[in-house]
């Protein structure tokens, strides 16, 4: 086994831990090692683009966005590797998706997949081929019957290459066909419930919730709230996993618990099937309201809801603050000045015995 494929081994199980919602340790102890192999292996292209897709994939986990300068830290062209490449293009159809550009979400998805095929990688390639769906759906480029036949075919070769979470993607995405297309909530519920069960096993966390919140959602539904309001505390007793997760967590609370009801524009990447959800239960005007994308937080705002999260060392904060940077020295005098902006008026982030940054009054991003 090449260096290079140890590389992406140990890469492969940091995509796992976050997709589990593990965004700190282990993750963050490889990618301040990455850092180090960096500088002392000659400046390898591959281990600092790795280090940019992992800093990436957490940073679109925690704030379902990131700044414009994307493209050229996550480009293609910086790697000899076709598996790097379609993973580039990967994280890139992830990002504009973010910013609700699905048409060049669906030609980044669309290369990708094709990339994957050819190394071989067939499970990534079948959940670059569901995205691109999603795609495809969200533009309005597919009727009833063509969603339907995309489905079942994407159900279809995830069996047959034994591709549990593209399989899990499409029982979800089946139940939200069946709820809102044929109007059967027993079908719907079922397909939901082996949605969430698969990807349970596979620790896919943020989908596992998503998929979860619509059970509750269908309970709501057929007036069965006792067990609606079971499931929720169930699963949402200690954290939401995602930040994408967050405008459907605030409905379901809603629904389930007369919370106040969320507004659109108070939220980075809401679920556009989520919003029609919305306005399916309420017609009222804060929900109706046209989307428009949230403005892109500060550093200051990103800083602490980091540490919302979890204290973490000043290099694991500048991973997730500046992916596209590499120099060390440049990225920790980022780092105090922000800090030092933060502080200015109350201190309100502290230092621990082992050198970590956490917020003095913290605040439970629940």
């Amino acid at each position: 086994m090449g260096t290079d494929q140890k590389i992406i081994e140990r890469y492969l199980h940091c995509v796992d831990e976050i997709e589990a919602g593990h965004i700190f340790s282990p993750v963050s102890e490889y990618l301040e090692n990455l850092r180090e192999k960096f500088y002392l292996n000659d400046l390898n292209p591959d281990i600092n683009l790795i280090r940019r897709l992992l800093s990436t994939r957490i940073h679109l986990k925690i704030f379902a966005d990131i700044a414009d300068n994307f493209e050229s830290f996550l480009s293609p062209e910086n790697t000899t590797i076709n598996f790097l490449k379609a993973e580039c293009l990967f994280v890139q159809g992830m990002i504009y998706y973010s910013k609700n550009q699905f048409q060049k979400g669906i030609y980044k998805f669309d290369l990708a997949s094709k990339l994957y095929f050819v190394e071989g990688v067939t499970d990534r390639a079948l959940i670059a081929n569901f995205n691109e769906y999603i795609g495809n759906l969200n533009c309005g480029f597919l009727n009833d019957n063509e969603e339907i036949l995309r489905l079942e075919y994407l159900k279809m070769k995830s069996i047959e290459f034994s591709s549990d979470k593209s399989l899990a993607l499409a029982l979800r995405q089946l139940s939200y066909y069946y709820y809102s297309t044929k109007k059967s909530l027993v079908e719907a519920l079922e397909h939901s419930r082996l949605s969430s069960s698969i990807f349970l096993k596979i620790r896919a966390m943020g989908d596992f919730q998503f998929a979860k919140l619509f059970e509750c959602f269908l309970l709501f539904k057929k007036n069965e709230h006792d067990l609606a309001k079971e499931i929720f505390d169930q699963v949402f007793s200690e954290f939401i996993c995602e930040e994408r997760v967050r405008f459907s967590y605030d409905l379901i609370r809603h629904l389930l618990y007369q919370c106040p009801m969320p507004i659109l524009n108070q939220y980075s990447s809401p679920s556009a099937y989520w919003i029609a959800l919305a306005n399916e239960v309420y017609d009222d005007i804060e929900v109706n309201k046209e989307f428009k994308q949230k403005k892109f937080p500060s550093f200051e705002s990103q800083l602490i809801v980091i540490l919302s999260r979890s204290s973490a060392s000043i290099n694991y904060l500048c991973e997730l603050l500046w992916p596209g940077l590499a120099d060390k020295h440049q990225l920790w005098n980022r780092f105090y000045r922000l800090m030092n902006r933060t502080n200015k008026k109350n201190k309100i982030i502290g230092t621990n015995e082992k050198r970590e940054y956490f917020l003095l009054k913290s605040k439970k991003s629940n």
